[in-house]
């Protein structure tokens, strides 16, 4: 049987790479010496912040760790990181590499959340090794949260992830007209990773020509209409100057026709991996994304399909499974399974397997 202790300090500090500094003080601190000089002398530290740990972080961990930490994580109110980032101003970690902000839930005014964002990318401006961004508004009420995004990449001009789920499109065209044309003057050259929802396809265009050296692209799309119900398509535009770097593509969108994916892709010549899921019903038939994909040269698709159907919906489960079995599908080695549960509804998933 093996002994916790005798366990070899490099493997401690291997393990202690998985864990938040919470657990590692809660569940080691003060066990013995050896463990707590092994704590005291651990770097690269991970801090994920909750409204549950908010205080013992503020108190007793954030004094002895703060110059020993790499990435930040938050989920708490806005008048708890109001608060924090007054007592410790994250211009301060200076070590920060990563930095996630998720706001639950706020009932502070647009121009209070404004305020403290700015304030937020103003102290994150100092900060030398700071490559990756998430910012999640999706739970808080601010309705303009473009203006976020376009705030993030004036003042960080050097990130190479950038995650941003605002969760509104409501201004999109403001920032489209006026904020991208300023964007467009920092030049990044920086961010190889995007992850981000946008209301249509269209945007992306005018969107994507800041970041030439982007290779991983994630969006999900609220929908391929304009705000007057008619459908969108993508303009002729020269791929070489837009998604020419792009390898990694994931797509999740519902109101969007296989002729708009086929637009989207043929914008990568580069793409190497495509990803897409939806609960939208059209996209249960492997033929047609056999006609689709055929003429791209992908290494791995993947695809994700959760979708109901009205119970006087006659479903051929089998008819479906076997679209995806031919020898397209064989050839390129792409496995994909399709589950039917026609007890809780005409509930349907299809699901690509390794």
């Amino acid at each position: 049987m093996i002994n916790l202790l005798s366990l070899s300090n490099d493997l401690f500090y291997e393990i202690f790479d998985y864990l938040d500094v919470y657990d590692i003080y809660y569940s080691f601190g003060d066990l013995n010496k050896r463990l707590d000089s092994i704590i005291q002398n651990k770097s690269h530290l991970h801090a994920h912040i909750t409204s549950s740990n908010f205080d013992c972080y503020l108190n007793y961990i954030l004094p002895i760790v703060q110059n020993r930490l790499i990435s930040l994580k938050f989920e708490i109110p806005f008048d708890k990181i109001k608060l924090f980032t007054s007592i410790y101003p994250l211009n301060q970690f200076n070590r920060l590499y990563s930095l996630s902000l998720k706001i639950i839930s706020t009932s502070a005014s647009d121009d209070n959340l404004l305020l403290l964002v700015i304030a937020i990318l103003k102290q994150l401006s100092f900060l030398k090794y700071l490559l990756s961004l998430t910012f999640d508004f999706s739970t808080s009420f601010y309705k303009d949260r473009f203006s976020i995004l376009a705030l993030i990449l004036s003042y960080l001009p050097k990130l190479k992830y950038l995650s941003c789920d605002i969760n509104s499109c409501e201004y999109f065209e403001r920032l489209i007209l006026n904020e991208i044309e300023e964007i467009k003057i920092f030049e990044y050259y920086y961010l190889e990773t995007l992850k981000i929802n946008l209301i249509d396809i269209n945007h992306l265009l005018k969107f994507i020509n800041c970041f030439p050296k982007l290779k991983h692209l994630s969006l999900h799309i609220c929908s391929v209409f304009s705000q007057h119900g008619t459908i969108l398509s993508l303009p002729h535009v020269k791929i070489n100057c837009l998604l020419s770097e792009i390898k990694y593509l994931n797509l999740n969108a519902f109101h969007i026709s296989f002729h708009h994916i086929q637009q989207l892709l043929k914008l990568c010549p580069n793409l190497i991996v495509f990803t897409f899921s939806s609960k939208n019903w059209i996209f249960i038939d492997g033929e047609d994304w056999m006609k689709l994909l055929s003429i791209f040269k992908l290494i791995k698709f993947r695809l994700y399909i959760n979708t109901f159907f009205r119970p006087t919906v006659k479903i051929d489960i089998y008819r479906i499974q076997k679209t995806f079995q031919t020898q397209f599908w064989l050839e390129k080695n792409w496995h994909i399974l399709c589950d039917y549960d026609h007890i809780n509804g005409q509930h349907i998933k299809i699901y690509s397997i390794k």
